[in-house]
């Protein structure tokens, strides 16, 4: 999430294709998505880097429904993460 808060305005170009990369936009675009919709633009972010491994996404939703848990019950929270590894830069000797 630290590179995603430096990058808002690239977030927000593979959100939603568009050359506007104003800092409300960025956070619209993110405010406005689900949970599921958030994970694919961190995922989407992640694969633009350039020299990180493809993406895996770990996702573990509560056990209660929402609307439980609206009336008070405890679920648990949520937890997303979108990993991605460093690759070793290959060098060619001439």
């Amino acid at each position: 999430m630290i590179a995603l808060a430096h990058r808002e305005a690239d977030l927000f170009e593979i959100a939603r294709g568009s050359a506007a990369t104003t800092f409300d936009c960025t956070l619209a675009v993110w405010r406005d998505n689900s949970e599921a919709g958030r994970v694919e633009l961190v995922k989407k972010y992640v694969q633009s880097l350039p020299g990180l491994s493809t993406p895996k996404v770990v996702a573990t939703q509560s056990a209660v429904p929402g609307f439980l848990q609206m009336l008070g019950l405890a679920g648990g929270d949520p937890f997303y993460a979108v990993i991605a590894e460093k690759m070793a830069v290959l060098t060619t000797k001439a």
